[in-house]
């Protein structure tokens, strides 16, 4: 994923319901939610949200960061 300022997308091993990999943060706590991803994605398939303030401290790549699948 070069449009990452940071380098932390990378495409899944993974693959979603139509076949196809789909982009994933490396680390969602190095993410600072700059939106490059949002909008250079072709697919409009990412999408920026808030970190949950419960996590206490810790997030996944749905808090900060996550790709539709």
């Amino acid at each position: 994923m070069l449009f990452c300022p940071k380098g932390h997308l990378r495409m899944s091993e993974e693959l979603n319901s139509q076949g196809n990999p789909y982009a994933e943060i490396i680390d969602p706590a190095a993410c600072n939610a700059c939106g490059i991803c949002f909008r250079m994605c072709p697919d409009v398939a990412i999408e920026i949200s808030e970190q949950a303030e419960d996590s206490g401290g810790k997030e996944d790549a749905s808090d900060r960061q996550s790709s539709r699948k």
